[in-house]
């Protein structure tokens, strides 16, 4: 009897519901079956038509909004005033870029492109678009706070993300200010000099420093894409990343978007072969990385690390001489770490869970690489250029200089 009842009522719902019924909840289908016992053929079927959209109903999400009717006027907006009268300061502290900056990536966005001028009045132009994509970057913001910054709906707020997003890994991955960029032998040697400036006790030629990051992100309904991006070690859903950063500042190498379970040597065999390559890495050079690096067989002469406890020479001078070197770069190496702050300190989206769409999130990571790099070339504000710059060098070796003279108490 029960089982004739579960076709009945399922037959039922697929034909007026047009919705599948979760045969589990047992209170439903205690009332159905109520139903389905005292009354008429033709009140059962009504009554069971009603139960069915309520439950699918229930099922639907009641989602909140702003609506256009309780935004301000986006010609009024708090970002028109901020555009037309912020000064650089201004600019920087919202969306990262200076005036000059910011003129200068529009341009570089949308020289090539024709703006449609079909159709109704586009609420947003070019630059707004642009400014909107550099809060969502800079912050961790929620669509209705852009929304209210802006003065448009949440529908608008991610179309024009979506678009924006797009558009700067299309248009700045090539580009020489912006891309992601293996130096050349002289680069290289370039580089190295810079470091041996900072540090003359180096005794190995490295032009770079290595290290991974993890970005928390959505959780997946695949239960093996879960299982792949779950960190037991963090305990949460997260990308993993390794990033190569110079002496200047800038990004050489990026190996984005992988599982969270992934240790970071197994994102690294496209820089492996690269360091490998005699055709494009000098064969004395290499890069500064911790010990979770693989140093085995070649990689021994181009992963340059610090040495472990049981690698320290028995011998109290060669232990002097090993101690000495290993201070040297794990000095160094702490330029990696400043690396990862300018692009998480920077960029608060990467703080938040970013979204579980393989192909969007990895168009996010890729267009906040490439930001960096343009802001490390215009704006300044990085710690590697600045420590490693030849000025900042000088400075410190200047009879009297003292950086911290102003915390002193007489």
């Amino acid at each position: 009897m029960y089982g004739a009842f579960q076709n009945y009522f399922l037959d039922l719902c697929k034909i007026y519901a047009k919705v599948y019924i979760d045969l589990n909840k047992f209170e439903l289908l205690f009332i159905s079956y109520y139903f389905y016992e005292a009354v008429s053929m033709v009140k059962r079927r009504k009554r069971i038509l009603l139960l069915a959209l309520i439950y699918a109903y229930m099922g639907i999400r009641n989602r909140h909004y702003l609506q256009k009717k309780a935004l301000v006027d986006p010609d009024f907006s708090p970002w028109k005033k901020l555009y037309l009268q912020g000064a650089d300061i201004d600019l920087i502290e919202c969306t990262g870029l200076n005036r000059a900056a910011f003129e200068l990536l529009h341009q570089k966005l949308y020289v090539d492109e024709v703006e449609n001028c079909l159709g109704r009045h586009r609420i947003l132009n070019s630059r707004d678009k642009l400014g909107m994509y550099l809060h969502y970057l800079n912050s961790s913001m929620k669509y209705k706070s852009l929304s209210q910054l802006f003065g448009v709906t949440a529908a608008i707020v991610s179309r024009t993300i979506a678009e924006i997003r797009k558009l700067m890994c299309k248009k700045l991955v090539n580009d020489v200010d912006c891309r992601v960029e293996w130096p050349s032998f002289q680069q290289q040697r370039d580089l190295y000099q810079l470091i041996l400036q900072r540090e003359p006790t180096l005794h190995v030629e490295a032009f770079g420093f290595i290290d991974g990051c993890s970005f928390p992100c959505s959780t997946h309904s695949s239960v093996d894409e879960q299982n792949a991006y779950y960190n037991g070690w963090k305990s949460g859903t997260f990308v993993n990343n390794v990033f190569v950063f110079s002496p200047e500042g800038r990004i050489i190498f990026a190996s984005i978007n992988a599982p969270g379970s992934w240790h970071d040597a197994a994102l690294c065999g496209d820089l492996f072969s690269i360091l490998l390559n005699n055709q494009l890495t000098l064969e004395s050079m290499g890069v500064i990385a911790d010990t979770a690096f693989p140093r085995t067989g070649p990689l021994n002469a181009k992963i340059f690390c610090g040495l472990r406890q049981d690698e320290i020479s028995a011998d109290t001078n060669a232990a002097s001489v090993d101690i000495l070197r290993h201070s040297v770069i794990t000095s160094l190496r702490q330029a990696a770490e400043w690396g990862m702050r300018a692009l998480q300190g920077t960029f608060g989206r990467l703080k938040v869970a970013l979204q579980s769409n393989k192909s969007s999130r990895h168009d996010l990571i890729l267009s906040v690489i490439l930001l960096h790099n343009f802001r490390t070339k215009y704006v300044g504000f990085n710690q590697i250029a600045t420590v490693f710059n030849t000025e900042y060098f000088q400075g410190l070796h200047l009879n009297g200089y003292d950086r911290i003279s102003r915390f002193y108490q007489i």
